[in-house]
């Protein structure tokens, strides 16, 4: 799988589906020599960081993202099942790269949409995500 097609996302669900294809590699690679399993490494890290701008807006500060691309974003994570994935993934990923998922993962629990939350509704029909943590 060429990497470099998947580094221009074309929507804000691109980087959900980038990130789940990387993890995919890491899982399934069985030595971690191979050529693959790094590109994968440092693409996952670049995703992450991607889909962080894509919560909180650019790192610079200079703009908040706008709710319609968070929305999409989040049900983005939410139809990969990426919230699963990431955890399943956390040993496999640099200290820096865990650190970026915690706040992924917060950035999402705390996010609300009217009276629900929707990562806490995605994470009850998903009992196994609390065992795993």
């Amino acid at each position: 799988m060429p990497f470099s097609s998947l580094l221009a996302p074309r929507s804000k669900t691109d980087h959900a589906k980038q990130l789940k294809d990387y993890f995919t590699v890491i899982e399934n690679e069985q030595d971690k020599e191979k050529k693959n399993y790094e590109d994968a490494i440092k693409n996952i890290h670049k995703t992450l960081l991607a889909l962080k701008d894509g919560l909180f807006g650019p790192r610079d500060g200079s703009s908040e993202p706008a709710i319609s691309d968070v929305s999409q974003l989040c049900s983005g994570i939410y139809s990969q099942e990426l919230i699963t994935t990431m955890i399943n993934n956390l040993s496999r990923v640099t200290f820096e790269d865990r650190k970026e998922i915690v706040a992924i993962f917060n950035n999402l629990l705390r996010r609300q949409v009217g009276a629900k939350y929707p990562a806490v509704d995605h994470i009850i029909q998903r009992p196994g995500i609390l065992f795993k943590l």
